[in-house]
């Protein structure tokens, strides 16, 4: 008996109706979800997308920020986390050799895939205190193999990940921070909550009385 119980519970999972019934909830939750104050520096924006892909603005006339990520359903709350984390920005590194007679490291301009410099240090050895800018070039002579690893660090204590050299002889370092944007403006989200009711997301807040601080109201297409 229990397990006829289970095969059909088994069955309804996968069964056309209840799919259906998952897909209609999707279809109605999918959508642009717009809050505006009257403070004309004051307002939020999300777009949620039928693949499971979300588009998020906050900001105002000055200055706005963004962010995109991936964002699923639990119950009545919906989840955002970023493509981006915050202690995690991809990088590229290109280790190279190049003819010199000085016996030193020559590192490049932190740029992004648009090849724009972004205003970046290197942190060397992972050592907080062994800092190259390669703007100003300041501690930047480092001699060729003295250096293991390093990582990026970004305005707002916003790190790379930590990259370890390959290759010890090398005496060029190119590297390209593997975003299309400036990072000031990018809203880090990790488990950010709405709970969708009534074509609205209320956004979660714990220092809220009624547990949310703004709602966000579901545009017509």
């Amino acid at each position: 008996m229990i397990r006829l119980l289970n095969f059909a519970i088994l069955v309804s999972l996968f069964h056309p109706l209840f799919v259906l019934g998952n897909n209609k909830r999707t279809q109605n939750i999918v959508g642009d979800y717009q809050f505006n104050s009257n403070n004309w520096l004051a307002s939020v924006r999300v777009i949620l997308n039928n693949d499971g892909t979300f588009l998020y603005y906050s900001g105002g006339d000055l200055v706005t920020y963004n962010s995109s990520g991936r964002w699923m359903l639990k119950g009545d709350t919906i989840v955002l986390n970023s493509d981006l984390l915050k202690n995690a920005i991809p990088i590229r590194v290109i280790e190279s050799h190049i003819d010199s007679n000085e016996n030193y490291i020559n590192w490049s301009f932190i740029s992004n895939n648009k090849g724009e410099p972004l205003n970046a240090t290197i942190v060397l050895n992972c050592d907080t205190s062994n800092i190259c800018e390669p703007f100003m070039y300041t501690n930047c002579n480092q001699n060729i193999g003295s250096i293991d690893s390093f990582y990026i660090l970004y305005d707002n204590n916003i790190k790379s990940d930590i990259y370890y050299i390959k290759n010890k002889n090398c005496n060029k370092i190119d590297i390209v921070t593997l975003i299309d944007h400036t990072l000031w403006q990018y809203q880090f989200l990790e488990d950010e909550k709405f709970i969708f009711k009534n074509n609205k997301l209320f956004r979660v807040s714990k220092s809220s009385k009624n547990g949310y601080d703004i709602v966000l109201e579901k545009q017509l297409e």
